[in-house]
């Protein structure tokens, strides 16, 4: 399988895993650009813009899969999703034996993984997913 088959692959397992929760929104677009998956969504056909939900990237030399964003809207929160969300990629990520960082979030979100159990990384706003780490 070529690096732009897999990343294909996981594309599909994420918008399949994320299928219950896009099917209740206007619309939503997938994309695959080099090694970063985007998923796009309209909440409401009201709605003038778009929001980023995931935002992730894979570095095969590093071995390691990055989660950039992952925004789920303040009405949809407090079900699970964006940590379920975290959980189904760190096990596609082990499953390559791959690791899985956090990088650029916002402090808040940051203390919060620690407090999950996050391991920090030399570089200050990445944090590694590890089995210890509280998903639900």
């Amino acid at each position: 399988m070529t690096t732009t088959e897999l990343i294909s692959s996981i594309d599909t397992l994420v918008v399949n895993y994320l299928k219950a929760y896009l099917d209740t929104l206007e619309n939503f677009s997938s994309s695959v650009e080099g090694n970063v998956i985007e998923v796009q969504c309209k909440k409401n056909k009201d709605d003038n813009s778009r929001f980023m939900l995931l935002r992730m990237g894979i570095n095969f030399e590093n071995e390691e899969f990055y989660i950039y964003n992952i925004y789920i809207p303040n009405e949809d929160r407090k079900q699970g999703l964006g940590f379920g969300l975290i959980s189904f990629i760190y096990e596609i990520a082990k499953t390559m034996r791959f690791a899985l960082v956090l990088a650029d979030m916002t402090d808040s979100f940051r203390e919060k993984m620690i407090k999950r159990g996050a391991k920090e990384t030399s570089i200050f706003d990445y944090l590694q997913i590890v089995d210890t780490t509280k998903l639900t």
